[in-house]
Order: structure tokens, then C-alpha cells, then sequence
């Protein structure tokens, strides 16, 4: 049999050193004159000596940020041409040069800066951008110290791998770039939550929080809507101007974090082959850049400054079902799951306000902030029933407030809205009804919005999803003084930051898709955002994935997307039982496995529609939840290191091939998930990071760095172990939370790999080290041959070695060890993959 029921995840089988950055300004000949101009778009060309240079010399005698060793910058040649960033890890260097000067436009030099006014069209949370520039005012850098022309540049070392660069521009001016080197083997990484690719080089990637629209639409130009509700194609929910760039002919890495919350460009050598440039709606640019001796220790240095996130509570590693209806309808799912034996850690009902249907959307929540009594009766009731019995109640806000309910005479009376340019309320159409968004910038209106918020909880709620939080007229004015122009970017945080208040992460989660910088230390999860309902390339189950190894490198560590999308709309057609079964695949191997009933409800496939998709979620259901430790493992390495569950497959093996992943990511360090992102699919090829790795699913090794093609019928996701996992599971599913802690402090189920060194670490202290000279079998090591429940012991079939251990007890033999390191005993099964 080529998938042995132990091992098959399938319906049908399971019921500093070199760590040193420094900075250097070769002080040069500045830039040439222009030549080759943009009609039109240049009218200024200014040299400009960079002063105010604090604490930096010449290249001789660059800023060390090290910490402390013998690390020294080393002069580049590239100096002598303009202003490089030269890294002593290797001679790296980075620079805004005058050596990618040439087709004119803010390429020219490495410092330039416009005036520009722009016309912005906002409707239903899309917007359009149309600007009206001047030429370019261009500055490079010469000898001497004073500033000139207005230019001017501070430089200042920020930490160990950190140094920060802030530019001010001539003054008058409201846009500001720097413009960069682009060698042919750099690849770009990041930018938070971005739909159409992992990697984007080539790209122009407008930073700005929108709504993404019902797929995305690649050649739709900025200044114009989509009838059909298409976004842009970079049109993001979760933007995050973090930019993780790899060589990868090298492995090199650096990063570059943009601050500010107006709206920004980066042109990842799109407009030129060799240069990149980013961009700021504003006249000053400050970037961070951060170094490291791996992409990871880049990601983790990024990501104390971005913000590490929060450990969600226990209880929400296993499955969240969703329910509509009210009571009735919740009492019929919890039927149905304690029939199938479908664990479950919460019901989120998102109705919990009442619902709508509307002709233009379908089924609507009703766009308020308390319980609707008729709709819901005795939700206090309810929530102590299911509290009773381990489980959670979600619900929903969003930071709308309509004039249908009291909530909008109340924020007229206390001045909770933001305003029109005339000083009016800010209203405008919320959806099929008329409202706006409350001020979150006054402190007064958040504490109106916190009084809602702490009431949900009394009547039980333990979480809800934050939706929302896109839709900021640009040209209004808030509390504070500032217009939508730098609000709207900020606004996912603000919302953010009251909702953390309300529900901390001891034993409460709010889930948000919207975000910016600061979002991931204070959102306790996220979700993909309103996917289709379709394998769709623009907007459908491939961007799920795409989405979440993005926020990874934004450090937001609990993740999840809604299982079999939510949108049909504008020609999408309702989920099916192939598009279901695959999300449910993805949803299993995610930090978070939530269901989502969709905006088509029950025209949309269900985990329940048929025995056959029950049988098939339960099995996934069952996976998730055996996966507890090692997910609450990886998210409490997160919360120290700010390396997140999901990591892109670079990360780790910064190669050409992982490098051009589309839809494979790591879940920790060791284990490679590829889901089926193709409709009609029954194979996976993908490209496998350097070493060797085996299929959890029957076995098989695969030598790495090739591209693989395996087997992949529709109830099977591949998933990989490295050589050096170690994959610490429950022996067995649990229904509920309170037996998943249970099970984690009593026999686990260890999977692991031989070849290589490897080491994890649950949430509980707990340690596993394995110590392996090669992948042979290092045989039963003195242990007598299991039987029934007898330990320890060791047994083998095919290729797997099984080892029972009592608490404890280590397992040592010639060229390998497995250990247990941690006060609390653990009893513990290696399930070790070895050579055949």
C-alpha cells in the first residue's frame, strides 16, 4: 500500500558573527547632467551636497553598528560614484547611486523630491489615484559638510544590524524618493499581505490600505474604478512597507523598512531593470535597514522593530466553526458535530447583531454594535451553555457606525466623526446603507467604542472578527488634526489598538484583515481577508497562501483564511466540493482551521453538505488538532523571536528555486506544505529546498534542491519533513481544548527525520533534541520489541523507526540521541524517518 493509515492525512486514513552592519557615505562626484529625459516629467535637475551627516566621516571611517566585534566596513568601489551602504558582513553593498542614473525622472540621482497634488476617488473602500507632478528636484552627494538646496540626510545606527537613514527634502515639496541599486540576481520579498505573488521584482507596489475587490484586475490603471468591483492589482488589506531583499546567487540578505503612513511607492526595478526606488507622499523619507548573517536573522531584527506578536489563548489551536442563523441553527451544528466527532475549539456566529439580506450583496449583518435579542434570544444563555461544555463564542464589530441605529445620534452628539473639508459629519455609503467610521484618533469616542466592546464580553463573548478598517475618505479630518491623507494606513492599527483593550489574548481573539506597521503586536490573529470562492489566481485560493507567507515576514504569526472563501459576487460562482475540500487542507496545516459560510450562505458548499465533505473535514479537523503542541510551539517561538509559524520557504534555504515559490511555504523551520491550489489537480510539483525530505504521507525521500512532482489526489495534501524535523503531535484527536492541554502534558507523538541535527520546543517548556549523524537506522538501541502498550521498546516497519519512551528517559546510541530536556515529564513516541 503506497500510503501506510498511520501516515496518510487523508479522509479516507485518519479519523553574532558576521552579524556586523555598518554604514559608510563615500562622498563623490554627485550626479551628471541630465540626458536622455522623460518629456514632461523633469524640469529640475539640482546637485545637491548631502550635510548634517551625524556621526559619519568618509568611507575610510564609516559608522559601525556592530556589536562590538572586529566587524569593519570595508570601502567599495561603487563609492567613488555616489553613496553606497556598505555592510561589512562580506562587503556588501547597497546604495542610492549616480551609477543608475539614465532615463531621467527620480533615477537620475540618488535623492529626488516633487511637488505633486493628487485627485482621489474614494468609493465603498476603493480608491483611485490621479496626480498632477512638477519635475523632479534632484540631489546626490559631493564633498563638504553643509546642506544645499534643501537636501539634507541624517544617518544614526539603531541596534545591532540596524541603521537608520532619514532624508529631508527641499522644502515645498510632498514627494520624496530614493532611488537604489538593483543587481539582476536580487529578489524582493514582503510587503505585507499581497495577493498576485510571493516575489516582486518587476512590480510597482503601491503601499496603501484599500480594499482588495472581487479579484484584481492587472492592467486596471490607478485613476480608474472597475465596474465589476476588481481592485488593483497590488491592492492590498494588510499592506506593510517591510521589503525583504535576497541574492539569489548568494544568499545575502538585507531589509528595508519604510516609516510613515502616507501613501508610498516601491518600483522594484519596474521602471528600470537595474535600479529600484521608494517612494513617499511626504517631504521627508526615513528608511531602516536591517542585516543579518541569514534572511531569518534579517526577518527577526525586522520584526522587534514592526512588533512581535501576541500568544493567542490555548483554547483557539483547535477548529472555529461558523454558524449563521441564531440559536436554532447553532444547536443543529453542534448536533452534527458531536455525531461526526468533529472537534472544536469555538462557534463564531457573525450574526450575532441580526442580519439583512440585500439584493446587491446577499446576506448582510446588520452594521451595529449590540445584540439583537429577537434575532438572537438568550445569547447570555447560550454563551454559559457552550462555555459548559469547552467551548468559545465569536463574534463580529467593524467600525461602521449607519444610520439605522442609535449608535449614529450618538456619535453626532459626542462629535465622534470625522469631517467633511465644510466641518459636516463625514457620511458616505456604507455598503446598501448610509454611515461613516468612528474617530478613532479621540480618546473619547474610543472609550464610546469600548463601552460596546467590554458589554459583548459580559454577555460572553470570548472574541470576534475586527473587520473592516479600510474605508477613510482621504480628504477627511479627524480629531487630531490630521486628514485621511496620513490616517487612513494608520486607521487598522488605531482599530487595532481598541480592540486589544477590550479583548486581550489571555483568553480572547479578535481577528482582523486590515493592518499596517504596529498591526502585528497588537492584533491577536488574522485572516486572509473576503477571498473567492474559486481557484482563481487573482483573488481565490492561491492568494490565501500567498497572503499568509507575506504577513509572516511581517511578524503576524497567527493566521488563517476563510475555509472555501467568502465571496460570490460579480460572476464568481458559490464553492464547490473539490474547492472545499482543498481549503479544508490548507486550513488544517494554517495556525487557524475556520470555517466561513460565505456572502452565498448556503448556495455555497458546507463542511456538513454531504457525509463525503463531513467525513473529509473531520479528518482534517483531526489533523489540525493533533498538530496543537506544535503550533502552540511555534507561536510561542514567535512571541519571543518574531520568527512566525508560516515562513517563506527562503527563509531558511535562500535559494533560486525557493526563491520562485508561488504556493508552498514552511510550517516552522523543518516541514514544507504544498496544498493543491489548481482546480482539477490530482498531482503537486514543486521545487524542494536543498537536503533531503519525506513524504509524511507514505515516506518516500526526495533529494532537494530539484523540482518534484508527486501524487495528490483530492482528499491528500503533500507535506514534507526535512532532514532534522521533529514534529511533535498528539497521539490521538481530541474534542475540545481543555483535553488538547491534557493530551500536550502526557504521551506525544513525535515525528522526526534522521540526517541532521534538529530541536523544538513546545509552549510548555518542553524540550526535543535530536542528535543524528546520518539518516540510517541507528536500530532499536538495546530496547526490546514493542508490544501493546509496553515502554520503552522500539519497533520498525518500512521505513520507519518507532521508538516508545518513558517519561523521562533519553534515547543515546553510536551517532544518535533523542532527548526530552524540561522539568514537566513528558512520555513521548518517535516516529523517526530513516533511509529504506
Amino acid at each position: 500500500m503506497r500510503h501506510p493509515p498511520s501516515f496518510r492525512f487523508a479522509a479516507s486514513r485518519l479519523s553574532r558573527t558576521g552579524a556586523a552592519l555598518a554604514l559608510a557615505i563615500g562622498l563623490g562626484t554627485g550626479c551628471a547632467e541630465d540626458e536622455a529625459q522623460t518629456p514632461g516629467t523633469d524640469t529640475t535637475s539640482v546637485d545637491a551636497t548631502v550635510g548634517d551627516v551625524s556621526g559619519v566621516g568618509d568611507v575610510a571611517d564609516p559608522v559601525d553598528v556592530s556589536d562590538g566585534g572586529a566587524d569593519t566596513a570595508v570601502a567599495d568601489p561603487l563609492a567613488e560614484a555616489g553613496f553606497p551602504l556598505v555592510i561589512s558582513d562580506g562587503g556588501f553593498t547597497l546604495g542610492p547611486l549616480s551609477s543608475v542614473q539614465g532615463g531621467g525622472g527620480a533615477y537620475e540621482a540618488p535623492f529626488s523630491a516633487r511637488t505633486g497634488t493628487e485627485t482621489v476617488k474614494f468609493i465603498l473602500g476603493f480608491y483611485t489615484f490621479e496626480e498632477e507632478v512638477g519635475g523632479w528636484t534632484r540631489g546626490s552627494l559631493a564633498d563638504g559638510g553643509a546642506a544645499t538646496n534643501g537636501f539634507a540626510a541624517t544617518v544614526t545606527a539603531e541596534g545591532e544590524g540596524m541603521v537608520a537613514l532619514d532624508v529631508t527634502s527641499p522644502g515645498g515639496v510632498n514627494r520624496t524618493s530614493i532611488a537604489f541599486q538593483c543587481k539582476p540576481t536580487w529578489r524582493f520579498l514582503g510587503l505585507g499581505a499581497q495577493t498576485p505573488a510571493m516575489e516582486h521584482r518587476g512590480a510597482r507596489v503601491p503601499i496603501w490600505v484599500t480594499e482588495q475587490g472581487v479579484g484584481q484586475q492587472k492592467d486596471l490603471p490607478e485613476n480608474e474604478f472597475n465596474i465589476s468591483f476588481k481592485g488593483h492589482w497590488y491592492d492590498s488589506y494588510f499592506p506593510v512597507p517591510f521589503l525583504l531583499v535576497v541574492d539569489e546567487a548568494t544568499g545575502e540578505t538585507f531589509g528595508i523598512l519604510a516609516d510613515g503612513t502616507e501613501r508610498m511607492v516601491f518600483e522594484l526595478c519596474s521602471a528600470r531593470d537595474n535600479a529600484f526606488r521608494i517612494e513617499r507622499w511626504a517631504g521627508s523619507l526615513r528608511l531602516t535597514f536591517f542585516r543579518g548573517p541569514s534572511p531569518v536573522e534579517v526577518v527577526k531584527r525586522a520584526v522587534a522593530v514592526l512588533g512581535k506578536p501576541p500568544m493567542p489563548p490555548a483554547w483557539s489551536f483547535l477548529p472555529w466553526i461558523a454558524v449563521k442563523g441564531g440559536p436554532a441553527a447553532i444547536e443543529e451544528k453542534l448536533d452534527v458535530l458531536a455525531t461526526a466527532a468533529v472537534p472544536a475549539a469555538a462557534i463564531w456566529s457573525e450574526d450575532w447583531l441580526g442580519e439583512e439580506i440585500s439584493a446587491i450583496t446577499g446576506f448582510n449583518i446588520k452594521y451595529h454594535w449590540e445584540w439583537d435579542p429577537e434575532y438572537f434570544l438568550d445569547l447570555p444563555g447560550l454563551t454559559a451553555d457552550l462555555h459548559a461544555d469547552d467551548l468559545r463564542f465569536l463574534g463580529y464589530f467593524n467600525p461602521f457606525i449607519t444610520t439605522d441605529f442609535r449608535e449614529w445620534q450618538e456619535a453626532l452628539d459626542g462629535g465622534f466623526l470625522p469631517k467633511k473639508p465644510d466641518g459636516e459629519p463625514y457620511d458616505f455609503p456604507v455598503l446598501t446603507n448610509e454611515g461613516s467610521i468612528v474617530d478613532l484618533t479621540s480618546e473619547a469616542a474610543r472609550q464610546w467604542l469600548l463601552g460596546y466592546m467590554q458589554t459583548a464580553r459580559e454577555l460572553g463573548l470570548d472574541g470576534w472578527m475586527a473587520d473592516y478598517a479600510e474605508w477613510v475618505p482621504y480628504d477627511a479630518t479627524f480629531a487630531d488634526g490630521r486628514t485621511g491623507a496620513t490616517v487612513s494606513s494608520d486607521y487598522p492599527r488605531l482599530w487595532q489598538d481598541v480592540n486589544s483593550q477590550a479583548c486581550p489574548p489571555t483568553d480572547c481573539v479578535f481577528f482582523v484583515r486590515s493592518g499596517f506597521t504596529g498591526s502585528s503586536a497588537l492584533a491577536t490573529a488574522a485572516w486572509g481577508g473576503d477571498q473567492n470562492t474559486n481557484f482563481g489566481e487573482d483573488d481565490g485560493l492561491p492568494t490565501a497562501v500567498r497572503i499568509g507567507v507575506g504577513l509572516g515576514l511581517a511578524g503576524v504569526g497567527f493566521y488563517g483564511s476563510d475555509i472555501a472563501g467568502y465571496t460570490s459576487a460579480a460572476g464568481v460562482q458559490p464553492s464547490d466540493q473539490e474547492l472545499y475540500f482543498r481549503w479544508t487542507q490548507l486550513g488544517a496545516w494554517s495556525p487557524i482551521m475556520r470555517t466561513h459560510e460565505g456572502n452565498a450562505g448556503p448556495k455555497n458548499h458546507q463542511f456538513d453538505t454531504n457525509p463525503e465533505t463531513l467525513a473529509h473535514f473531520k479528518a482534517y479537523a483531526d489533523v489540525h488538532t493533533r498538530l496543537y503542541p506544535y503550533l502552540r510551539g511555534l507561536m510561542a517561538e514567535a512571541t519571543e523571536s518574531g520568527l512566525t509559524p508560516i515562513r517563506h520557504p527562503a527563509l531558511h534555504e535562500p535559494t533560486a528555486g525557493t526563491l520562485a515559490s508561488t504556493d508552498t511555504y514552511l510550517l516552522g523551520e523543518r516541514v514544507l506544505v504544498a496544498p493543491v491550489v489548481v482546480k482539477g489537480a490530482t498531482t503537486r510539483t514543486l521545487a524542494l529546498p536543498p537536503g533531503t525530505w519525506v513524504d509524511l504521507r507514505d515516506g518516500e525521500r526526495y533529494g532537494g534542491g530539484t523540482t518534484i512532482t508527486v501524487d495528490a489526489p483530492v482528499d491528500e495534501i503533500p507535506v514534507f519533513l526535512g532532514e532534522g524535523a521533529v514534529l511533535p503531535m498528539l497521539p490521538q484527536t481530541v474534542l475540545r481544548p481543555a483535553l488538547a492541554a491534557t493530551a500536550e502534558s502526557g504521551a506525544l507523538e513525535v515525528h522526526a527525520v534522521a540526517g541532521r541535527d534538529g530541536r523544538f520546543r513546545l509552549a510548555t517548556g518542553v524540550e526535543f533534541t535530536m542528535t543524528s549523524a546520518s539518516a540510517t537506522d541507528p536500530g532499536p538501541l538495546g530496547l526490546p520489541a514493542c508490544d501493546g502498550d509496553a515502554r520503552p521498546c522500539s519497533d520498525r516497519v518500512a521505513n520507519v523507526r518507532r521508538y516508545r519512551v518513558v517519561s523521562g528517559a533519553a534515547l543515546e546510541g553510536e551517532g544518535f540521541a533523542f532527548v526530552r530536556t524540561a522539568e514537566v515529564p513528558v512520555d513521548f513516541d518517535v516516529l523517526l524517518r530513516v533511509a529504506p
